[in-house]
């Protein structure tokens, strides 16, 4: 604990202290050895306590049991973003917060400085926002389909030959039609990936046959607009990733790319080594360039720059920022490159299948003991130890029964995610390796499974703490590992649940 120092000087710092943030609507609070030694009036208004009763406390008091894990971890990550957890008040009840902390020296002692905010309004407002367009949207969709396929009719010629001037009304109505469809499916699919609700179905992919099958699908658009595709592939590894939302981020860069360029303008496609582990693709441009101004908006929702210029062109706004959520759920990353004038590359990196076997990809140094990711299939192993580095674990990986217990029998995990189905034998031979080996009767286990859990009732069973279906969400997936790791001395009996 910090010390305290002398009465005077403690109540002349104390009161310091208050003056300079009794005028702030947040909490803020100083930490020493994760204990509260400092706190103004709006904290503890937020929880419900007094002042007096705050010091001296732990802030795990303060949050609700379910997060101090994802707080701990947070911390030891010395991460300063905003960070979004459950406050626990005094009376018991939970409510939003969000906590941002920065680490101080505070009277000559390393501490920790930490602001709180009650977000329930917000989090509230983004339910209700979230619902109205979802709601929405599916409401639009039933007639836009029938109004949508009977225009195509009449344009086909189904109810006879139309005169010209009808046959062109019929195709800019359609058009329009097909416009809206594609917003309202734009805006869907960005609500489900904010929403943590994407399903991935996370493979081994081709990034070459990826580019040309998404390349042949717009040369339509390109020969309209007068402009023509070029491809540059200088590495062939297989990358892990979902097929159709892939094609899909492709598609989004490419239609913007032609767009945007020039008639005679050339739209350069590359595939060539990323970071370490990554793929990367690159989209390249001849258009007119984008500010460095510019480019820190172009990620946002229904962002879209040089209003005149976009109208022309035609889109909603949505496209770039479903691509960045689409690639930031396939563990990558995506920015952009351009300067006014000399057009722009956009790029996004995907991770690589890695070669099989046991490896570490190894998190913080103080991280707690790692996750073991019992996984034959490469994709999804390498998505899954990009999703738990990210969340602060160490990740050991095993593709088989005997390379997990190889993996066991070198280091005790804090949990095992285990797939069921492996080359050679069933997950459940797995379990009973952990019960009948002394120090690993407590390791809790998650299932990642294709199938639906039939439990034979056998002790080996009592081990999973959950069953997720595969495919699912990655804040479920480490939801589940959350409670797991927080309960591994009391399992519980295994849920179901599907993301």
């Amino acid at each position: 604990m910090v010390s305290q120092g002398s009465g005077g000087e403690r109540e002349e710092r104390d009161g310091l202290f208050r003056l300079l943030s009794s005028a702030a609507s947040e909490g803020i609070i100083i930490l020493g050895d994760l204990h509260i030694v400092e706190a103004n009036n709006a904290f503890a208004r937020l929880f419900g306590c007094a002042v007096g009763g705050v010091i001296g406390q732990p802030l795990a008091s303060f949050i609700a049991p379910e997060f101090r894990e994802s707080v701990a971890r947070h911390i030891a990550s010395s991460s300063e973003k905003p960070h979004d957890v459950r406050g626990r008040r005094k009376d018991g009840s939970t409510f939003d917060i969000e906590i941002i902390i920065k680490r101080i020296v505070y009277r000559g002692e390393p501490s920790l400085g930490c602001v709180l905010r009650d977000i329930s309004e917000r989090k509230e407002i983004d339910r209700l926002k979230s619902e109205f367009v979802s709601i929405v949207s599916h409401e639009l969709r039933t007639p836009l389909t029938s109004i949508r396929g009977s225009l195509g009719l009449m344009e086909a010629g189904a109810v006879g030959d139309l005169p010209p001037k009808a046959r062109e009304l019929t195709r800019i109505a359609r058009q329009n039609a097909d416009r809206l469809i594609r917003l309202i499916n734009d805006i869907l699919d960005l609500e489900k990936i904010e929403a943590g609700k994407i399903q991935l179905q996370i493979a081994a992919l081709d990034a070459s046959d990826l580019v040309e099958s998404t390349v042949a699908e717009l040369r339509g658009m390109a020969e309209l607009y007068k402009v023509s595709f070029e491809m540059d592939v200088a590495c062939c590894e297989p990358l892990a990733g979902d097929r159709d939302r892939v094609v899909q981020i492709l598609t989004n860069l490419l239609s913007n790319a032609v767009k945007f360029s020039p008639e005679g303008g050339t739209v350069r496609v590359s595939i060539g080594p990323g970071s370490a582990g990554y793929l990367r693709f690159a989209v390249r441009d001849q258009g007119q360039g984008i500010s460095r101004e510019q480019q820190g908006r172009l990620f946002a929702r229904f962002e879209q720059l040089e209003a005149a210029n976009t109208r022309r062109r035609g889109g909603t706004g949505l496209g770039l920022a479903i691509s960045r959520s689409l690639v930031e759920q396939q563990g990558g990353r995506i920015g952009v490159e351009s300067s006014p004038g000399v057009g722009s590359e956009f790029w996004f990196e995907l991770p690589l299948v890695p070669a099989p076997g046991v490896h570490e990809i190894r998190g913080a140094e103080d991280a707690a003991p790692g996750v073991l990711v019992v996984e034959d299939d490469d994709a999804v192993a390498r998505v899954l130890g990009i999703i738990l580095h990210r969340a602060g674990h160490s990740v050991t990986r095993a593709n088989s029964l005997a390379e997990a217990r190889a993996a066991l029998a070198a280091r005790c995990p804090s949990a095992i995610l285990l797939d069921m189905k492996l080359p050679d034998g069933s997950g459940f031979d797995l379990l009973d390796h952990i019960v009948e080996t002394p120090g690993l009767e407590k390791v809790p286990v998650v299932v990642l499974s294709g199938v639906e859990p039939a439990f034979d009732h056998r002790t080996r069973s009592d081990r999973i703490v959950e069953w997720l279906i595969k495919p699912f969400a990655e804040r479920e997936l480490l939801r589940a590992l959350s409670d797991a790791i927080a309960g591994r001395t009391d399992p519980r009996r295994a849920r179901r649940r599907s993301a």
